[in-house]
């Protein structure tokens, strides 16, 4: 199953040929790890995945940044945490900004109380703020500048424009979040025209896909055969994104319905884990361990992280200086919990306390995923897929198949399955045709006015002009949610007089009702579509049959299947050129 998406921004013409790179090259940017792997034109494997030492050597690195007291990047993944650690020992990391979990900003900030904008500034864990474009393009310039350096030691005479790049963003993503990742990418020395920004879940059904149908076991190779219907739940760190999809007999993927999802990944595990640890221990006793301590915190931490994979009940050895800090009076009434034992360095988490760290995250992921069930375009998804990081919980995985009827759905869970997103998006790099269509998320439209009709449309909405009264704020639609899309197609056309004889700027709204708003204000602003007239020709300049002073009038096409929301626009009755951009920042 996989995305639907559809859009994103910018420039028409910023498109790259399919077929000039020798290299693809992907970098899998998630909320809480990271991780890059490149692949030749014509192989038929992924040459490198990338690889990080912390306490073990693991194929992605947490997506933890460090600058120092001057805003210089310093180091990223576990070099970051290991030296961001040894400095707060010394009481010397005040002043430096450590950002950890920042991806997750751009979800959080889709609220319009807190919309996007180029200036954004992200806050580390002391307060301090950094731009969000350097913040995002530090971290992008490191996984780009480690890649390069392991393909230069495979490929020594490669050239940086062979290289087409590939950056990984959640399905569920507003527009201004993946124009953020771009002018990040940008800052990090990736040019535009070599880069495509890919769909998480997208990347993932296409690796599954590739992965099944070329398996050993004929019994696997049907899983995905012409004709079959999926869903893919992409479980990450920060968010989980469902997708579903058809595949066709050419072997192209076509979305069934519009991508959705929610901030229910991974890392809220981590969360009630050390909840649990402040309840047991007491809030100001953990939070200055926590403050104190960095280094023992932080190998907490990663040892969490592997044991939340495991089945059932599980244990943990404490930092020496927490129980400590704790003193015998609250050890020995930890021994009395009834959702944990102690043994000298040792905290026993019985079962039903660590379901409890499970409950919320997973519960609103089945809902979400049986609703979505329910819908009439997937009464004939047969496959369950699930993927990501989290995909590796034996507990979730358990509940899945609890409260999925096997005899129904066949759960899918591919080897690594943390590994499905970046080695599908070197997939996709090699071949985007393999999607042949999207969905569109929401519907979009324009401000417009009719006239005005009493006792249908409110006072307050009403003005006058040219004789009669009008009412502003009709959303006028030009294309609808859940509607199917193709890439380098045009998804909606729109004309419309310039304001003036330079320019002229077109007011985007968005709904994503399944019902159609009747007023603007009932929508949320998009974006903006500004198009910039260039002075025609000596030569068009005598064929256009119009006067100099009047405005000229503007078809503008917009490609919201592709990628990158794109827009052309030509002026009407000439070939005059125009630059047409679109905004997602205001």
């Amino acid at each position: 199953m996989l995305i639907v998406l559809s859009h994103c921004f910018f420039t028409a013409g910023s498109e790259m040929s399919r077929d000039e790179h020798m290299v693809v090259a992907a970098i899998d940017f998630g909320s809480t790890y990271s991780g890059y792997a490149f692949q030749f034109r014509g192989s038929d494997k992924i040459c490198s995945v990338s690889s990080f030492h912390g306490s073990t050597v693991t194929y992605k690195t947490p997506t933890v940044i460090l600058f120092d007291k001057d805003k210089n990047f310093n180091s990223f993944g576990y070099q970051a945490e290991n030296k961001y650690a040894e400095l707060a020992e010394e009481d010397n990391h005040y002043g430096w900004r450590n950002f950890g979990c920042f991806k997750m900003e751009l979800y959080r900030m889709k609220d319009q109380k807190k919309p996007l904008r180029v200036t954004s500034k992200l806050k580390d864990d002391q307060g301090q703020t950094m731009d969000i474009i350097d913040v995002f393009g530090g971290a992008i310039k490191y996984l780009k500048d480690e890649l390069l350096g392991t393909l230069l030691a495979n490929a020594p005479r490669f050239e940086e424009n062979d290289v087409k790049w590939l950056i990984t963003v959640p399905a569920i993503w507003e527009d201004a979040a993946k124009q953020i990742m771009i002018l990040a990418a940008e800052k990090a020395g990736i040019a535009r025209a070599h880069l495509r920004l890919v769909y998480e879940p997208e990347a993932a059904a296409i690796f599954c896909k590739n992965e099944y149908s070329t398996a050993v076991d004929p019994r696997q190779n049907d899983i995905f055969k012409p004709g079959s219907n999926f869903i893919l739940v992409d479980l990450g760190g920060g968010t989980v994104d469902i997708t579903a999809h058809k595949v066709n007999d050419d072997g192209t993927l076509d979305a069934l319905v519009p991508p959705s999802g929610g901030p229910w990944g991974g890392h809220n595990v981590n969360k009630k884990f050390f909840e649990l640890l402040e309840d047991l221990f007491g809030t100001e006793v953990f939070r200055r361990f926590s403050a104190e301590e960095m280094d023992e915190r932080l190998e907490l931490d990663r040892s969490f992280e592997v044991k939340k994979k495991q089945d059932g009940q599980f244990s943990i050895k404490l930092p020496a200086r927490l129980i400590e800090l704790a003193g015998v009076t609250k050890i020995k009434e930890i021994q009395h919990s009834q959702k944990v034992s102690f043994r000298k360095d040792k905290l026993f988490v019985n079962a039903t306390a660590v379901l409890g760290m499970y409950k919320e995250t997973i519960e609103h992921t089945i809902v979400h995923v049986s609703e979505i069930l329910q819908k009439a375009d997937l009464q004939n998804v047969s496959t369950i897929v699930l993927v990501g990081g989290f995909a590796e919980s034996k507990i979730l995985q358990q509940e899945v198949k609890r409260r999925f009827n096997p005899k129904k759905y066949l759960l899918v869970i591919p080897q690594a399955p943390e590994l499905a997103v970046l080695k599908g998006a070197a997939l996709y790099g090699l071949n985007e045709s393999v999607i042949r269509s999207h969905r569109m998320p929401y519907t979009v439209g324009i401000d417009s006015a009719v006239e005005f009709v009493e006792g249908r449309h409110p006072v307050k909405l009403r003005y006058f002009q040219n004789g009669s009264f009008k009412c502003t704020g009709i959303f006028k639609v030009f294309i609808e949610r859940g509607i199917q899309i193709q890439p380098n197609t045009a998804s909606a056309e729109h004309k419309l007089r310039a304001s003036n004889p330079e320019e002229a700027v077109i007011e985007l709204y968005k709904s994503d009702r399944d019902d159609i708003p009747t007023y603007t204000e009932d929508c949320r602003r998009l974006g903006e579509v500004r198009l910039t007239l260039i002075a025609p020709t000596q030569a068009d300049q005598s064929k256009k049959d119009v006067s100099e002073n009047q405005n000229p009038v503007i078809n503008v096409q917009m490609y919201f299947g592709d990628t990158f929301v794109t827009v052309k626009a030509v002026e009407d009755g000439t070939n005059n050129s125009i630059v047409a951009k679109i905004n997602f920042l205001l």
